[in-house]
């Protein structure tokens, strides 16, 4: 459907709401709002700038300049009063005051952590991330306490108990690459590798000395040896890992590609080394790129499951990573679809352009044409197969109820 109202911008839906950038009959700038699921606009576009909620709270901003918190009933429970201000993490948010210093407030606006701090990220795992003066990161616990001094030059977060930490040229320090600390600011896992990523499923994938990528456990053994050129991080028990030598050659291009496979957490291969890419899984699909397909205008991509099944007849030609159930793609004429996990493809009508504001099965789509937004409510799969008599292919039309 047509919303009534006129939006120019709009973010994804959160917690069952949009930020909407409203204009008037006339094109005047109505400011930020949010609209509900039903598109009716809940709170009334007044804002300078609006973020998305989380934690039942949202940073918005009003004309003069300032920031503060408002709650799903449009109310403003922390005044604005920030010159910036995130989101709400674990309770707290980082705020930053006039000086351009950054503390943490809790819901309540009260000050837990005072204003010392030159950059602050969210809290993860009960940390925070928070930079000095020098330019140097340190974590914080979610009293404010300092868990380790303000000596890294990396600000990564905690994942499964352990955050990816470094020193190097901006102190002088000619330590080789990173290490691992607990929440008790611990070094648990030693400097050793250049690069790591992040622990997910209890597996990190680090890059020695020579290049090469492996995997090591939470005790910092190598369980799976450094032997790819690159390596991705564990989802649904599998990770995309691409060889050093197994490769094709684009001779219209001139480049070489080093394909991709996927490997368990054994480091046993599912597949032989067929792709061109391979990304992640997320909710138990990953994308990737077949290599029959080189130096073609018509390259194919698809999702595989756990299985590493695939339907041909879903081929396409990009896509992005599955959340609540559907994934945005464009089929091979290069129109816009959105696909289910049950193998339901939902196109969407000519007219209503860049299906980028998917979100808790709702979709917020701009018309060109229109100069106006439609919302549509995405249909499930059962939804499709009773409206179409047995088909999993529908057409989203501007005129569908939500």
């Amino acid at each position: 459907m047509i919303l009534k109202n006129k939006y120019v911008k709009a973010h994804h839906f959160r917690d069952g709401l949009a930020a909407v950038q409203g204009n008037d009959k006339r094109g005047n700038n109505r400011g930020w709002g949010y609209i509900d699921k039903t598109g009716e606009e809940v709170i009334p576009c007044q804002y300078w700038h609006a973020c998305d909620f989380h934690e039942g709270l949202t940073a918005v901003q009003r004309g003069n300049g300032l920031w503060g918190y408002i709650n799903k009933s449009g109310e403003e429970v922390i005044p604005c009063q920030f010159s910036s201000a995130l989101e709400f993490h674990e309770g707290l948010a980082a705020v930053r005051n006039k000086e351009g210093l950054w503390g943490y407030i809790n819901q309540n606006g009260e000050l837990v952590v005072d204003y010392q701090y030159m950059e602050a990220s969210p809290f993860c795992e009960g940390r925070a991330v928070v930079q000095s003066e020098r330019g140097l990161w340190g974590y914080i616990d979610d009293k404010g306490r300092k868990i380790t001094h303000l000596t890294y030059e990396t600000n990564y977060d905690f994942h499964e108990g352990l955050a990816a930490v470094q020193r190097g040229a901006l102190q002088g320090v000619m330590r080789f690459g990173c290490a691992f600390i607990n929440k008790g600011g611990h070094i648990v896992i030693p400097y050793k590798y250049y690069e790591v990523g992040d622990f997910h499923e209890g597996l990190a994938a680090v890059q020695n000395k020579e290049g090469l990528w492996g995997y090591i456990n939470q005790n910092g053994e190598e369980v799976i040896p450094c032997q790819y050129r690159s390596a991705l991080e564990f989802h649904d028990g599998f990770a995309p890992v691409q060889d050093t030598e197994r490769h094709v050659f684009d001779y219209k291009t001139g480049k070489t590609y080093y394909l991709w496979t996927y490997i368990d957490k054994n480091g046993n291969r599912v597949k032989d080394f067929t792709l061109l890419f391979a990304a992640p899984f997320s909710e138990g699909r990953a994308l990737a790129l077949q290599d029959c397909m080189i130096g073609s205008h018509f390259q194919t991509w698809d999702y595989y499951d756990t299985e590493f099944k695939y339907n041909p007849n879903n081929a396409i030609r990009g896509g992005s990573k599955f959340l609540n159930g559907m994934a945005c793609a464009y089929d091979v004429m290069l129109k816009e679809i959105i696909l289910l996990k049950d193998g339901s493809q939902i196109y969407i009508e000519s007219g209503l352009n860049s299906h980028d504001r998917l979100s808790e099965g709702m979709l917020l789509n701009y018309n060109y044409a229109k100069s106006l937004y439609d919302l549509q409510r995405i249909p499930t799969g059962e939804e499709i197969l009773k409206e179409t008599g047995g088909s999993k292919t529908i057409t989203l039309s501007r005129n569908r109820v939500v």
